[in-house]
C-alpha cells in the first residue's frame, strides 16, 4: 500500500505536466531537467508521459525521457546576437576552463631581408600552450608560455626564445565554425641572435577561426603578426629591434 501510494506521488506532478502543457512552435521551451540541466529550444515532437524531443538553435535535435523533467517553461525568442551573455546549449565554447595548444611557422615580413641587420635572423618554428577560463561566451582570459626556435644567431648557431605571455580572445560566433581575435603580450627569455642584453617584449596579435571536432575539443587555425624585441649590437647599429614575423598556427584546444 505504501509502494502504492508513493508511485502515485511520483507520478502525478508529471500526470499534471503532462496535461497542462501544450507545445508552441512560436516560442523557445526551456526544458529543466532533474540534473539540473537546461535545454533551450523548440519542441518538434510530443509524448506525453513518454518524451520529447527539442531542437537547438544550432540545429541539434535532443530526445528527454519523460522521467527526466521537472519542468517546461515557454521563453519570448530573442533575437540572435554574437555576443550573448547567456550560455546556451550550442557548439560555442563553454564557461570554466580552457586549455590550447597550437603550433606553427613564422616568415619575415617586410622587404629589406638582407640589407636590415635583423631580418636574415626572423624566420622560426614555434610551439605555444595557455590555459586560462571562459568568463562568458565571447570572452577567454589567459596566460601561457612558448618554445621559439630561429634558424640562426650572428654565429650562424640556432638560438631558442622563451615567450611568457597573457593572452586574451574573443570569439564572435556559437556555432561549429566560429571566427575568433586573440591577442598575446608578455616578455621573451632569450638572448636573441646578437646575444645582447636588453628589452624582449613579445606581441602576437591573431585572427582565425574555431572548428569544434566533440563536445569541448576544437580545432584552431590562425594567422598572426608575431613581434619580438631583441637588442642589437654590430658594428652599424646599438640598439633595440623588432624581429617582424607572419605566423601561421594550427592547434587544439580542449
Amino acid at each position: 500500500m505504501k509502494k502504492l501510494l508513493l508511485l502515485l506521488l511520483l507520478w502525478l506532478p508529471l500526470v499534471v505536466l503532462a496535461q497542462d502543457y501544450v507545445p508552441d512552435t512560436t516560442k523557445i521551451e526551456a526544458v529543466t531537467l532533474i540534473n539540473g540541466h537546461i535545454i533551450r529550444g523548440k519542441i518538434v515532437e510530443y509524448k506525453p508521459l513518454e518524451s520529447l524531443k527539442i531542437q537547438q538553435s544550432n540545429g541539434t535535435v535532443t530526445q528527454v525521457a519523460w522521467d527526466q523533467i521537472v519542468v517546461i517553461k515557454k521563453e519570448k525568442q530573442q533575437p540572435k546576437s554574437a555576443f550573448t551573455t547567456t550560455f546556451g546549449d550550442d557548439k560555442g565554447p563553454r564557461k570554466g576552463f580552457r586549455a590550447m595548444v597550437d603550433a606553427g611557422y613564422g616568415f619575415f615580413i617586410g622587404d629589406n631581408r638582407y640589407s636590415d641587420v635583423i631580418s636574415q635572423y626572423c624566420d622560426h618554428f614555434e610551439l605555444n600552450a595557455a590555459v586560462g577560463y571562459q568568463l562568458y561566451p565571447f570572452l577567454f582570459l589567459g596566460a601561457g608560455a612558448g618554445y621559439h626556435g630561429y634558424k640562426k644567431d650572428i654565429n650562424g648557431k640556432q638560438f631558442t626564445m622563451i615567450p611568457i605571455f597573457g593572452d586574451v580572445r574573443v570569439d564572435f560566433l556559437r556555432s561549429g565554425f566560429t571566427p575568433f581575435v586573440d591577442f598575446r603580450m608578455g616578455y621573451s627569455i632569450g638572448d636573441g641572435p646578437y646575444r645582447c642584453e636588453g628589452e624582449h617584449l613579445f606581441m602576437c596579435p591573431a585572427i582565425g577561426g574555431r572548428i569544434v571536432l566533440h563536445d569541448r575539443i576544437a580545432l584552431n587555425i590562425k594567422f598572426g603578426a608575431t613581434f619580438q624585441k631583441v637588442a642589437v649590437s654590430s658594428m652599424s647599429f646599438q640598439g633595440d629591434k623588432t624581429m617582424r614575423t607572419l605566423t601561421i598556427l594550427g592547434g587544439i584546444e580542449f
